[in-house]
C-alpha cells in the first residue's frame, strides 16, 4: 500500500501498478516496457497471453504470499511512500490462464483486504484498515506479529473455508 496524492492505495509490489478504489484493475502485457521487448520482433498481445507471464496472479495458498509480506519479492511500486503490506483475496474474471501455482486473469478486485498488526510502518494497523474503507469490501484486522504469523492465519482461515 502507498500514499498517492488522493490517499492511500493498493499498490503492486512487483510493478509501478496502483489499484484505484471502485475500479477493477486490468492487466496490461509489462514486457513491451522491458528494453529487451524493443529488440524483438513481438507483438503485443492481451494479457494474460498463453506462452507469457502477464496477467494479475492470485493464488489459493496463503503461503505463497510470504516473499511479498516480506519484502523480499521485487518492490517496484508507485512513486508514492510505502504505508504498509496487506494481503486479501481476490475477484478474477474476463481472461484465465490457470499456472503452476494459481491463476493469472485480464481483470481483478479486491474480495477482501486483511491488515495485519505486527509490522513497523507510518501507519497503524488501524490507520491502514480505516484507508483501505474507500475499496468498498471488507478490511479484516488480523492480530498477529509478524508477516509468517499473517499467513499461518489464512492458512487456517483458508482451510476453514
Amino acid at each position: 500500500m502507498v500514499e498517492e496524492a488522493e490517499g492511500p492505495r493498493l499498490s503492486s509490489v512487483v510493478y509501478p501498478t496502483v489499484w484505484p478504489p471502485r475500479c477493477e484493475l486490468v492487466a496490461v502485457c509489462q514486457r513491451r516496457r522491458q528494453f529487451h521487448r524493443w529488440l524483438t520482433a513481438e507483438v503485443p498481445h492481451p494479457a494474460p497471453g498463453e506462452g507469457c507471464q502477464c496477467g494479475i496472479y492470485a493464488s489459493g495458498d496463503p503461503t505463497r504470499l510470504r516473499p511479498y509480506l516480506t519484502g523480499h519479492a521485487a518492490d517496484a511500486r508507485s512513486s508514492g511512500r510505502l504505508l504498509g503490506r496487506v494481503a486479501g483475496r481476490v475477484l478474477l474474471w474476463g481472461t484465465l490462464v490457470e499456472c503452476e501455482h494459481g491463476w493469472r486473469a485480464s481483470h481483478a478486485y479486491p474480495g477482501r483486504i486483511y491488515v495485519h498488526s505486527g509490522a513497523d510502518w507510518p501507519l497503524d494497523a488501524d490507520q491502514l484498515t480505516g484507508a483501505l474503507a474507500s475499496y468498498g469490501v471488507p478490511v479484516e484486522h488480523v492480530a498477529c506479529g509478524t508477516p509468517d504469523e499473517l499467513v499461518e492465519a489464512l492458512s487456517r482461515k483458508a482451510e476453514a473455508a
